[in-house]
């Protein structure tokens, strides 16, 4: 089995805490997911800057990245669907 980034780990931890339970902080996050608040900052501010998340009042929320993804995921089968 091949090794795995430590680093692309935690942010899918982010990734998916902020989808499954958002808004979240930076602070929330590290908290629930057991990781350094600076460490969570860091991973937080990258996925805001390539849009995976975005910023609001009260924690951060999937962003529109995440939508461009899923509209690539499936076409023909989503098409059907329609």
């Amino acid at each position: 089995m091949a090794e795995i980034s430590k680093t692309a780990d935690q942010a899918l931890s982010v990734l998916l805490a902020v989808s499954e339970h958002s808004p979240r902080t930076p602070a929330q996050l590290a908290r629930d997911l057991g990781m350094n608040r600076s460490v969570v900052q860091r991973l937080v501010a990258t996925l805001h800057r390539r849009g995976f998340v975005i910023r609001q009042a009260a924690g951060y929320v999937p962003g529109t990245m995440l939508v461009r993804i899923a509209e690539r995921v499936q076409p023909e089968l989503r098409a059907r669907g329609r």
